[in-house]
């Protein structure tokens, strides 16, 4: 995983971390289009692709909601979903956790998602198939030799 704060230090350059966790493709791009729009100079940016980079249908389908208002161009598409009553009944719950003993979140954003996991697989010796035909090699001329 990388580190902003550990790069920022190593470079010299300022570095911040612009996951969504659970976000897919298009999600990202939303948010490095939104980035992009809002930052006159940028030096670089670092990605991490994985698996969910590798689809093959350009529509980049969701996987889950994702408020793509947030970090569109439109102000109007801001403005209603703004004052929409999911706002105002989140607004509710923010103003209730006002009074609740705040938790520390690191300032550039990052988080260590593994940290504190005990990660515990330990694959075994895998079940024999049962009710599939043994395969036979010498059809192609070949021996089939086992390890004891």
């Amino acid at each position: 995983m990388l580190s902003p704060q550990r790069l920022s230090q190593a470079t010299g350059l300022n570095f911040v971390q612009l996951t969504v966790p659970g976000a897919n493709v298009r999600e990202q791009l939303a948010v490095m289009r939104w980035f992009i729009r809002h930052h006159a100079e940028i030096g670089a940016l670092v990605l991490t692709l994985d698996e969910r980079w590798c689809v093959t249908d350009p529509a980049l389908p969701l996987r889950s909601p994702f408020p793509f208002w947030l970090y569109g161009d439109s102000n109007l598409d801001y403005l209603a979903n703004a004052l929409s009553t999911r706002t105002l009944r989140d607004g509710f719950r923010r103003l209730a956790s006002a009074f609740r003993p705040p938790v520390p979140v690191d300032p550039a954003g990052y988080s260590d998602y593994e940290a504190g996991k005990a990660w515990s697989f330990k694959p075994g010796k895998p079940a024999p198939a049962e009710g599939f035909p043994a395969r036979d090699d010498r059809r192609f001329g070949v021996s089939p030799i086992f390890p004891g």
